[in-house]
């Protein structure tokens, strides 16, 4: 069963996001594939993380995390340099420090931080809530995404020639 949902859900593009923090002064971070908006009122963002993972409890208990939603030229420089040891992956990347001086990672698309606000339990991963404090435009034009197993960008090409602005219920003359 793990493999056919896995493979069923590669049907699902994720946005590739940087989740960072400071520990000890120094940069530290992974990329994940599950960031999200949780709720609108009160705005709440937030991201799945692996309860194996040696790196999420490390972010949750730094207090406060930096999302850097990753532009498309991000790949493969940014990616690759975070499949390399926690200690190692700012190296040779750029970044800045934020207001706050949590590490920003170019070239994003967005970059959103605030702080950890609470976990929860999601099966084999564990929900960390983030409240944003501060959100702003990156330097990007276009997200990378996840999609079918590889990285790839999102741009004009692919733009739907007449957009959907939100789901939900339509009001119109029809009463849908």
């Amino acid at each position: 069963m793990t493999a056919q949902f896995r493979e069923h859900m590669a049907k699902v593009p994720t946005s590739v996001v940087v989740a960072a923090s400071l520990e000890g002064g120094k940069p530290i971070g992974m990329v994940v594939g599950t960031f999200t908006s949780v709720s609108l009122v009160p705005p709440m963002v937030g991201f799945l993380g692996d309860l194996g993972s040696s790196t999420v409890p490390r972010l949750v208990s730094s207090g406060r995390i930096s999302f850097s939603v990753l532009a498309s030229d991000a790949f493969p420089a940014v990616t690759n340099a975070f499949r390399r040891p926690v200690h190692e992956r700012f190296e040779d990347i750029e970044w800045e420090a934020s207001s706050t001086g949590l590490p920003r990672v170019k070239p994003a698309v967005l970059h959103v931080e605030g702080p950890v606000i609470g976990t929860a339990s999601a099966g084999d991963h564990q929900i960390v809530r983030v409240y944003p404090e501060d959100i702003d435009v990156g330097d990007g034009e276009s997200p990378l995404v996840f999609w079918g197993g590889r990285m790839m960008g999102v741009g004009e090409a692919t733009a739907l020639s007449n957009p959907v602005w939100q789901l939900g219920r339509v009001n119109d003359k029809t009463g849908r």
